[in-house]
């Protein structure tokens, strides 16, 4: 396609007439000259969206690092899955791979945000690493797995174009639960990352130490 494009360039220069190729087949073809572009800029797009929210939402940069560093991760993989499918980047495999985004972010945003938020001074890095989990685990597995239930319909689907969506969708769970389930608490744990530490004020040390008085006199 690129061939016939710079053929009629050079025609269009050598004639001063403008010179192009149709034909029926090239609204199918011509979307794997452009489609790759397009796809990096939407991922780039999808990315800084993910940047701006997670930076609100997390209010940890060590955090949106993480979350960045786990999506791209997750979006690579991706485009292996799409070639063991034995498929190949195309306009119905981009959309998932576009989407994934969004998806894994989920995942693996819950596991970052309760690591981050209400921890107790007491605790280590991996004991609130491990009362995260506790916490979290269970719902971020039962949340991939009900989306992927309410998507199950699909595998069973006469056209291909969802047939193809549910095996990009099953993907993008499998992988999103994998990393957020275990490669970011091994990040948490491995770079050693301590939870902001909780400072208490005078008046609420004040407060704790009448509310332990107040107690002490009414067991007296």
């Amino acid at each position: 396609m690129n061939q016939i494009v710079d053929l009629c360039n050079a025609y269009t220069g050598f004639e001063g007439k403008k010179v192009f190729a149709d034909s029926w087949i090239y609204v199918y073809v011509y979307q794997f000259v452009v489609f790759f572009e397009r796809l990096m800029t939407n991922f780039g797009l999808v990315l800084v969206a993910v940047l701006i929210t997670s930076l609100v939402v997390l209010k940890q940069p060590i955090a949106v690092l993480l979350l960045l560093v786990t999506v791209t991760m997750i979006d690579t993989e991706l485009y292996g899955v799409v070639y063991l499918y034995g498929d190949n980047v195309n306009s119905r495999t981009g959309l998932g791979l576009v989407m994934a985004v969004g998806l894994v972010v989920d995942y693996n945003a819950h596991i970052c945000h309760a690591f981050f938020a209400n921890s107790d001074p007491e605790l280590t890095n991996v004991e609130w690493l491990r009362l995260t989990m506790k916490q979290m685990a269970r719902s971020v597995f039962f949340g991939g797995m009900t989306s992927l239930l309410g998507l199950l319909p699909l595998a069973f689907s006469q056209c291909e174009v969802f047939r193809v969506f549910f095996k990009m969708v099953l993907a993008i769970i499998l992988l999103g639960l994998a990393h957020g389930l275990t490669f970011m608490p091994a990040m948490l744990a491995a770079l050693k990352i301590e939870p902001p530490k909780r400072i208490v004020s005078a008046k609420e040390k004040q407060r704790g130490g009448q509310g332990g008085a107040k107690v002490g006199d009414d067991q007296l």
